[in-house]
């Protein structure tokens, strides 16, 4: 594991910035950076001061909800700002949380991940998952001596960088981390903070119509896109058209069913994307820690980009009704069951992939899923002396990793006859390199078959029984399981 503590003096000589962190005070523990950064502020500490904590006890965001930073690795602070007085107020101070927005953004764009977008009005995203957070709290407290009159403001930075998301329980569905888009690759804080100084010490002398041109390069909601609206008042939530956002940080929406125009800001409003697609796990029987539906569902909702696909469940026994084809753009198959139940259901599917839809079938379900086990080339119970683990190598562009995936497997792996017009996403480490994973076009649709079961991670290995060798091997290539499932979603479309 790469060293966790941050090096202040090389970060120093790293930052170019003239004020931004040019002070930095770091801590290993506190309960919120924006109290320390306000004592220090409110006791004559320069504009620019920074306050970093590794871990945060009791940290604060926006309109004061709590969240979690309680993981090392990543780049908690907050910054003393001294702004003009005739700057109080929420355009202010929404500018500000902008500038600061779009100073990460700059900055995680130069590591290479293209697919971060400001979300409004004060938070990074990747794929629907939070990777970023902004927090500007002004402070009634005259800066004295400063011409013109500045007053105290303190600006506080969330971003997730080094941690691995994976350990948090259910913090997987909702946040990511730079570390997780790189697939495992560590980054330096010390580099990436000093540009993030930088971009935003540049920022902050842009004129406001220039930060909301950048903002609106980069938003995830555009004009004419369906919104769902909660109201913080009353706590009622509405769906809405996006009209426009206005360079004051206002927005404009027309209400879903009516000609009610609103206007108005973040303050009293919270707005969420409308998924356009859904995917379907099929759940058969059980449901216990086991399940491979239970298991694909936290991978899915993980990773999957969630400002686009809504992930749900949906019966074995309901798929006849074909009704939840409609918005319907991915079936996922995992969970076992007898191929007698499957040809109940085998022409419903056929016709939704041929019409255009996609399936994954994964493990034993592809050898007794009627359209997939035709493809089935051989079965394999002779695991390594992995008991239950195999390897395997990932193909992306034609080129394998060197570093192979331990993965587990149920009782029995499977790989599959190909055509050269078939996309190879995966081969077994074994003498022959048998096809682990493809990607097949059938009618207008895709079919991806999965001969193993690759839902199982460190986090949930531990729920099966019997001893489980190469824990630790799991944890560190949990992060390349992620990048086979990116493939799979690649190959069918679902990225």
């Amino acid at each position: 594991m790469a060293d966790m503590s941050f090096g202040v003096d090389n970060f120093q000589q790293l930052n170019k910035a003239c004020e931004i962190g040019k002070k930095l005070f770091y801590k290993e523990c506190t309960t919120t950076t924006m109290d320390d950064a306000k004592e220090l502020g409110l006791n004559g500490s320069d504009h620019g001061t920074a306050i970093m904590a590794e871990v945060q006890t009791n940290a604060r965001g926006a309109k004061n909800n709590k969240w979690s930073a309680l993981h090392t690795g990543n780049i908690f602070v907050s910054i003393i700002l001294h702004k003009t007085k005739l700057e109080q107020g929420y355009i202010s101070r929404f500018t500000t949380e902008v500038a600061a927005s779009l100073a990460v953004l700059k900055a995680v764009k130069d590591l290479g991940i293209d697919n971060v977008k400001t979300k409004y009005p004060n938070d990074l995203w990747i794929r629907g998952h939070k990777l970023a957070g902004f927090l500007l709290e002004e402070v009634m407290f005259d800066i004295d001596g400063s011409i013109p009159l500045k007053h105290l403001a303190i600006l506080g930075i969330g971003l997730n960088v080094n941690s691995d998301i994976w350990g948090e329980p259910g913090l997987s569905r909702l946040a990511t981390s730079i570390r997780c888009e790189l697939h495992g690759k560590y980054v330096s804080r010390e580099k990436l903070f000093a540009q993030i100084c930088f971009n935003l010490e540049e920022n902050l002398k842009k004129r406001q119509s220039e930060l909301f041109s950048e903002f609106c390069e980069h938003h995830l909601f555009q004009p004419g896109q369906q919104i769902m609206v909660n109201s913080l008042r009353d706590k009622k939530h509405f769906k809405a058209e996006i009209l426009e956002f206005k360079d004051n940080w206002n927005f404009r929406l027309k209400c879903e069913g009516s000609e009610e125009i609103i206007e108005n800001n973040s303050t009293y409003y919270s707005l969420r994307p409308i998924p356009s697609h859904v995917i379907y796990i099929i759940r058969n029987g059980g449901h216990d820690k086991t399940s491979s539906s239970l298991l694909l569902m936290e991978i899915f909702l993980s990773l999957i980009d969630t400002t686009q696909y809504t992930v749900k469940y949906l019966n074995l026994h309901d798929i006849q009704n074909d009704d939840w084809q409609t918005y319907c753009k991915l079936v996922v198959i995992s969970d076992n069951s007898e191929e007698s139940d499957w040809l109940k259901s085998s022409d419903s599917l056929k016709s939704f992939v041929n019409n255009g839809g996609r399936l994954l079938t994964m493990g034993q379900s592809s050898s007794v899923f009627p359209i997939t086990q035709q493809f089935v080339a051989k079965t394999n119970n002779n695991l390594d002396d992995g008991g239950g683990l195999k390897l395997i190598e990932v193909e992306l562009g034609g080129k394998n990793f060197a570093q192979k995936i331990p993965l587990c497997y149920r009782d029995t792996y499977y790989s599959f006859n190909t055509e050269t017009s078939d996309q190879i996403l995966a081969k077994y480490n074994d003498a022959q390199n048998h096809v682990a994973m493809v990607t097949k076009q059938y009618g207008q649709g895709r079919i991806c078959m999965c001969g193993f079961n690759p839902e199982i991670n460190y986090i949930n290995v531990d729920n099966f029984s019997g001893t489980i060798p190469f824990h630790k091997e799991l944890e560190e290539n949990v992060f390349l399981q992620d990048l086979l499932f990116f493939n799979i979603f690649k190959s069918l479309d679902c990225y």
